[in-house]
């Protein structure tokens, strides 16, 4: 949010604030193919650079190789996205969201998954250039949704779909009937992480891709409903583009 308010003011600063954002990067690839697509190069250039200063310093300090820590960090990341079985990893998907996820609990060969998780990057970066002109809330709201199922995302990282927030707030106090998309956005952005449901499932696998299968569609119709509601606005967006030009 921090680069979004300064990347019109600093680029310089804005690159810092998305460099700490990246430290999840995961959930901020797509947004750096955002930047780029909209030719914002220094922020991704400067983001990048502070990324390289710290680890190479941070290398020095401890007196590890750079390539070493970045290792450590992947196999971190593999523990709670493709180590299975593994009980850590079983406890971790009670509360995340992930298509990726759920294509290991349905035991899809971990090469396959690789490949199709490539595809969903490479469909998603080629979705951004091409809608690079539209308004960006509806642009950043959706590229945070398409973030959190691409790769596994614990219920914390789901803070990013504060971005759909304003699509959904705006039509609030002009109609009643429209209230409901946003008590929707409400409910899953609350919901109890059901931490106490956590054993059970985690010894019940049947019942753990049950549950993953019904979370997952929560979100899924998230979607749904935030293209639905979005769609409108970018439309007027458009309509009132080309009024002004004409």
């Amino acid at each position: 949010m921090v680069t979004l308010l300064l990347k019109d003011r600093s680029k310089w600063l804005a690159g810092v604030a998305f460099a700490l954002a990246l430290s999840k990067p995961t959930l901020m690839a797509l947004f750096a193919v955002y930047f780029l697509c909209k030719k914002e190069y220094q922020i991704v250039l400067v983001a990048l650079t502070v990324h390289v200063l710290i680890t190479l310093g941070l290398s020095a300090w401890v007196g590890e190789h750079p390539l070493s820590l970045i290792n450590n960090y992947l196999e971190k990341v593999s523990l709670l996205t493709n180590t299975y079985p593994c009980a850590l990893w079983w406890a971790y998907q009670v509360t995340g969201v992930s298509l990726t996820s759920l294509l290991h609990l349905f035991q899809f060969p971990t090469g396959g998954i690789t490949i199709i998780r490539l595809l969903l990057y490479v469909g998603a970066a080629i979705y951004i250039y091409k809608e690079r002109q539209a308004e960006e809330l509806r642009t950043l709201g959706l590229l945070g949704l398409i973030s959190v199922f691409i790769d596994y995302h614990w219920h914390y990282d789901f803070v990013v779909l504060f971005l759909l927030f304003p699509v959904f707030i705006k039509p609030f106090p002009r109609n009643d009937r429209d209230q409901w998309p946003l008590f929707y956005y409400l409910a899953l952005m609350f919901m109890p992480d059901l931490m106490r449901a956590g054993d059970f499932l985690i010894n019940h696998r049947y019942y753990l891709i049950a549950w993953q299968i019904i979370y997952t569609g929560l979100f899924l119709i998230l979607l749904w409903i935030f293209m639905k509601r979005s769609a409108p606005r970018a439309g007027n967006a458009t309509a009132i583009g080309s009024h002004e030009l004409t």
